[in-house]
Parts: C-alpha cells; structure tokens; sequence
C-alpha cells in the first residue's frame, strides 16, 4: 500500500514540476499571491476510538511540511493572519486515525480572503495520508490545482 501512495506522489510531483515550470521561468513578471496559513489538530467532537489529535509536535511537523511546500512556487508568500489586503486562506483541521495502520486525515479549505473582510469558498478537501509530508504535499497540490482550475476559466 506505501508503494502505492509512494508512484501517486511521484506522479503528482512530476505533473507539478511540467505543468508549472513556466511560471517558474516568469519569475517577477508574475503576481505574487498572498497565503494566510492556519493549521489546527481536531480537538472536539465525536470520535471513534482509533481517532486521536495530532500531538503539538505533529501539528508543528505539518505545518512546516506545508509552509516548505508552499515556499517552492515562485509566486507564493505566506503572510500573518492580519493581513489587510486580499490573500489565499488555507485552513487546515488534522487527526489522525491508528488501527493496525496510521493515517493522517486533513480536512483543508481554500478560501479568498478580501480587504472588505468577506471570505469567499474556493474548495475544500479531505485528505488521508500514511504520513505527514504526503498529507502536506496534497494541500499544496489542492492549491495549485484550485490556481489552474481558477486560470483555465
């Protein structure tokens, strides 16, 4: 099952690399695109008995995963929570889930942050990874994925 998770996020990496190497190659002739990132673990709620919170150091680990995803595209940069102009919100809820295997479930949201205050939904996403870096790779690919889906339009 590794191997599995392990050619999907070759493929995924490879069609990242091809599909937005020229916006690379733009540099500074493209928009820089604001991030506000939150990444919190699921603390309440009904859960499952195989259901437990990510540790504090597991949730630093995500969120330090993502941000070093988010900081090889060219045209991203992470800004604080009070940013006052328009800015990407990805917000990000995590637990994971152990019964003989462990799982890291995501649920991630895009949203378009406005100066005026409003929030409009992009997309959302649950994911379930087997580790933490594969469950960061799939939010930074929902991002880029909601950029070409939002660029194609």
């Amino acid at each position: 099952m590794n191997r599995i998770y392990k050619i999907i996020l070759i493929v995924l990496s490879l069609f990242f690399v091809l599909t937005f190497s020229s916006y690379a190659q733009q540099g500074s002739a493209r928009k820089q695109i604001k991030i506000i990132l939150k990444v919190e673990t699921e603390d309440q709620g009904i859960r499952l008995p195989t259901e437990k919170p990510l540790s504090n150091l597991e949730t630093k680990q995500l969120r330090s995963a993502i941000i070093a995803g988010l900081n090889k595209l060219p045209y991203i940069k992470l800004v604080s929570s009070d940013e006052k102009g328009d800015a990407i919100g990805i917000l990000v809820v995590a637990e994971k889930l152990v019964n003989k295997n462990k799982y890291i479930l995501l649920s991630s949201v895009l949203t378009i942050a406005q100066a005026n205050g409003e929030e409009l939904f992009v997309t959302h996403n649950i994911i379930a990874a087997p580790n933490l870096e594969m469950a960061a790779e799939a939010v930074v690919y929902q991002l880029v994925s909601a950029q070409l889906q939002l660029s194609l339009k």
